[in-house]
Order: structure tokens, then sequence, then C-alpha cells
């Protein structure tokens, strides 16, 4: 007798062991028995489930999916006028394997304000030196130097600092004489060891030399159109 009685529950309201449909398309749940009048579907993951009132049969429903993978509802219907233990529904979207949900990419930053180069210790000390110095053809050299800083900011294939310096050297060499702007090449160079280091068999950071070379660069165009 209590063996019949479970046969009876078990039976009250089954489904196929998956229900399969394409992303985007409409996709018919059906149970294959139900001894109620109504079933009731409840989504437990993000599946969309058509209201049960505008169907006619008030036994299946419709669902819609976004994307493949498995989804699941919770069914359950009414007999004597007791509700049935609920029921899992398992529907298998494009191939039922899920799709990781790429996550929502952070919102871009709002550009920020680049400091005032006026401002740096450096553009300070420069403009204090060169103010001092009455070279030849200083302001000429100024903007070399800044076009060597700037090409030393785009290089790339240096592992460390010493091939840094290395690559630095041969470009300045190729721009300019060695004997010009000493005082002011000698505080650059505090910068960048400040900045870089000075430990030649140390790795190199391409974001950090490209971002401090091309501030220096700036700075000595700006001290070159002064």
């Amino acid at each position: 007798m209590l063996f019949g009685l479970c046969l009876l529950a078990f039976g009250q309201l089954t489904f196929p062991s998956a229900i399969k449909g394409e992303p985007n398309q409409f996709i018919t749940v059906q149970p294959s028995s139900c001894l109620g009048l109504e079933v009731q579907y409840y989504p437990l993951d993000g599946i969309t489930v058509f209201p049960g009132g505008l169907l006619v049969d008030r036994k299946i429903t419709v669902v819609l999916a976004p994307r493949p993978g498995s989804y699941r509802l919770l069914a359950y219907t009414s007999v004597d006028n007791k509700p049935t233990p609920p029921t899992v529904v398992t529907i298998e979207v494009g191939g039922g394997a899920p799709l990781p949900v790429p996550p929502n990419p952070p919102e871009p930053m709002p550009p920020q304000p680049s400091p005032d180069i006026t401002a740096d210790q450096l553009y300070i000390d420069l403009q204090s030196i060169l103010g001092g110095l009455s070279e030849p053809n200083q302001k000429q050299h100024l903007a070399k130097l800044a076009g060597v800083f700037e090409r030393g900011s785009r290089l790339t294939g240096v592992a460390t600092v010493g091939q840094l310096y290395n690559e630095v050297r041969k470009i300045s060499a190729a721009s300019l004489p060695n004997d010009v702007l000493r005082v002011a090449r000698n505080r650059i160079g505090e910068t960048v060891k400040q900045k870089i280091g000075d430990v030649a068999d140390s790795p190199v950071d391409p974001k950090k030399y490209g971002e401090t070379f091309a501030r220096i660069s700036a700075i000595l165009n700006k001290l070159a159109g002064e």
C-alpha cells in the first residue's frame, strides 16, 4: 500500500530529463505526466517564463533564454487541493554547456589633467640652471635633447636598466654634442636615476621609463620655447 502511494506521488508531475532549445527562440515546456489541472512555473536561473494566463493549456509554458546554457524551472501542481512536491525542470539551450558571462567592463576613467609642468621640481631647477648659462644655440640644443628623450620614451626590446641607458646614449650621441648642456644633463640624470634606478642588470619597466622620458621631453620642449 505504502509503495503504491509513493508511485502515485511520483507520477503526479513529471517532465523529460531535459528539454532542449536554442537561444532567443520560444521553447515549449510540457510535462510528461500531470494529475493536476494547472502547473505553476518559477525560473531559478536567468530565463524568461511566459505568464500562464496567456496560454490556453495551463499545464504548459513557454520560455525564452538569451544565451546558451543549462537553465532550471521549479514546477508544481495541485492534486485534490493539495500542492505536489516541487519538480526541477532542466532546459538545455544551445547544447546546454553554460557559457561564462563576462563581467561588466569597468567604466572608463575620465581623462586626468596632466600635472602642471612648471610646478615640476625638475622644470624649476632646469630653469634656474639655464638662466645662469649663456651657451650658444642653447634653445636649439634643448629642443634636440627633448627629442632624445621623446625617442627614448618609445624604445622597445630593452630588458634591463643598462640596456635602456645604452640605447638612450646612442640616440643622444647622434643628436647633439656631448659637451653641451652638461649641468642641465647632470640634473636630468638625477631624476632619471631616482625614477628608474642605476643598477645595470635590474629589469626595467617600459611603462615607467616611457612616462619618465616623456615628462622630461615635455619639460625640455617647454624650456626651449621660452
